[in-house]
């Protein structure tokens, strides 16, 4: 069963990548698949699969508009453990990484592996969290009070979606 499931996302991964984004609209596209793909299945795909989809999507945050990564983030924080995804958008600007980290689940070892790279305001994010595992929250401490004292970025509501009805 596992085996087809790496296939599927592996074969899913390969037609995303070879479809360079044209424009705009492809890239929120793709972003948004690869986002998917990681978040459910990152723990599952080989490393060269991981390596090129996280390469793409720093690739694609650019054109990428800032309220769709938020969108993103908001979407996959919860139902995805992977690490490297978190990490990745940990690194974005502050509102969306600020989603990203107050809302993901990850293992103490994972968090332990994503600390070091993180930036002061994301340790600030981290250091807000009372459900961190203890030693998450010793390894935040010892990197001193300075470099999580930040004050938290303002997060921008999730835009309710407009429905359209016809008479």
């Amino acid at each position: 069963m596992w085996g087809s499931i790496r296939v599927t996302a592996d074969s899913m991964i390969a037609t995303i990548l070879r479809q360079a984004p044209a424009d705009r609209r492809a890239s929120i596209t793709a972003w948004r698949q690869l986002s998917d793909i990681l978040a459910q299945r990152g723990n599952q795909l080989g490393d060269e699969d991981i390596r090129r989809s996280l390469h793409a999507l720093a690739v694609l945050r650019p054109r990428v508009p800032e309220s769709v990564r938020r969108d993103c983030a908001r979407a996959i924080a919860r139902h995805g453990g992977f690490a490297p995804l978190v990490a990745l958008y940990g690194d974005d600007v502050p509102a969306v990484s600020a989603i990203m980290l107050r809302d993901a689940r990850l293992a103490e070892a994972d968090w332990l592996a994503v600390l070091p790279a993180t930036s002061a305001m994301a340790r600030s994010v981290l250091a807000s969290r009372s459900d961190l595992p203890l030693g998450v929250c010793r390894a935040l401490a010892s990197l001193g009070s300075a470099s999580v004292a930040l004050p938290q970025p303002e997060i921008a509501p999730a835009e309710e979606p407009v429905i359209a009805v016809e008479a």
